[in-house]
């Protein structure tokens, strides 16, 4: 069970290392940087998505529309974290990708194949 938490675990910890790279990034040297853009749109849509479920909570159709604005970022941060991972742990790069593979297979197969 152990094994099985740190593989469905290691996709999340390498978005939230490659955020973290993005943020400092963005901190260090602002003027001219693409990783403020890419924190400040994280940030906005975040909020509007806070800001209307407290004023619509039951659209939940209409709330899938503002992640889905947040998928490059995430997939950005995917990279990056990879990235940080592979140099720590070599042998994480593989784990990782077979991870995220599995990952849209299983969520083609449940929107395909459901129903």
């Amino acid at each position: 069970m152990g094994v099985t938490i740190f593989v469905a675990a290691l996709p999340t910890l390498a978005i939230v290392m490659g955020m973290a790279q993005t943020l400092v990034s963005a901190l260090r040297r602002p003027a001219m940087n693409r990783d403020v853009i890419m924190i400040t749109s994280s940030l906005w849509t975040l909020g509007a998505l806070v800001l209307f479920t407290m004023e619509v909570p039951t659209h939940s159709v209409i709330k899938a529309f503002y992640f889905m604005f947040l998928v490059p970022t995430l997939g950005l941060a995917l990279v990056r974290g990879r990235e940080m991972l592979r140099r720590q742990l070599p042998w994480s790069r593989v784990l990782l990708d077979v991870t995220v593979v599995l990952l849209v297979a299983m969520a083609v197969w449940i929107y395909r194949f459901h129903g």
